[in-house]
């Protein structure tokens, strides 16, 4: 319990400092909306020329954008920093005081560089959201609303993954700057529907690296695609599954850390 309170300080404490030029901080949230804005924008475009895209139209693809966006920035906010950093830390030995406190070093070393800088992505995409499926049939139910979190959150899970294991290999490597890479590749590919890829591709998408549970398979029950409620939960079971997955490979990794000696 008392983990848990100084994990929240120390984002109570992170939020207060960003928070504290705040000029900065909005031109930041305007930024971040116009750049991330523009992947709305270009299906908007897209679709002043194609009438639909594999069945799919308008309003759907800008659900996969919205649901892929803000699950991104829900995780993004607690592991993109450290783990974009932690080679930075691993090289110049920095990380290693971390190893000198009485806590949980994987928690500490997350929360204490919480980013406030994803609350416009998120804002943006609740906004995005609300119209996609205000258009829809779906019906805003305490039941769906539910389902709509579950699907957030198994999203977070799996791209959360991706950020921890990617990160381990900077306990050996030391230079890594491949954090983004391969999380931005995949989103590539589930930015659109995925029954229009050729076969190999699905089972990819599905089986191996199941990305497509972050959203496709949630859009096919909320956009009435014919999915079943049950899609979603397996998404949710497979993020969870995958994130504790890789917080334990995390934690084993570090057990055979070598400082650098910097």
């Amino acid at each position: 319990m008392n983990e848990l309170i100084l994990y929240w300080r120390l984002v109570c404490l992170q939020t207060k400092a960003q928070l504290e030029y705040r000029g900065a901080f909005m031109l930041m949230f305007l930024a971040k909306i116009v750049g991330w804005g523009s992947e709305f924008i270009v299906v908007i475009i897209l679709f002043s020329t194609f009438d639909s895209i594999g069945g799919w139209g308008m309003y759907d693809l800008l659900f996969i954008h919205a649901i892929n966006i803000m699950s991104y920035s829900m995780i993004s906010q607690f592991l993109l920093n450290p783990c974009h950093k932690m080679s930075a830390e691993v090289r110049t030995g920095t990380f290693d005081s971390l190893l000198t406190k009485p806590v949980n070093p994987f928690f500490h070393y997350v929360f204490r560089i919480f980013s406030t800088g994803y609350i416009s992505n998120i804002t943006m995409c609740l906004a995005v959201l609300g119209v996609v499926l205000s258009r829809s049939a779906f019906e805003f139910s305490i039941l769906n609303v539910g389902l709509l979190i579950v699907t957030l959150l198994g999203g977070a899970f799996f791209q959360g993954t991706l950020y921890i294991l990617i990160s381990i290999t900077a306990f050996k490597m030391v230079k890594n700057d491949a954090v983004n890479s391969l999380i931005y590749v995949l989103r590539g590919f589930i930015a659109y529907p995925i029954h229009i890829y050729a076969s190999p591709i699905r089972i990819l998408l599905t089986f191996i690296v199941p990305f497509a549970f972050t959203s496709y398979y949630a859009a096919l029950y909320f956009l009435n695609h014919g999915g079943g409620m049950h899609l979603i939960f397996i998404g949710f079971l497979i993020g969870l599954f995958l994130i504790i997955f890789s917080y334990k490979c995390w934690m084993r990794a570090l057990k055979y850390y070598e400082s650098t000696g910097s």
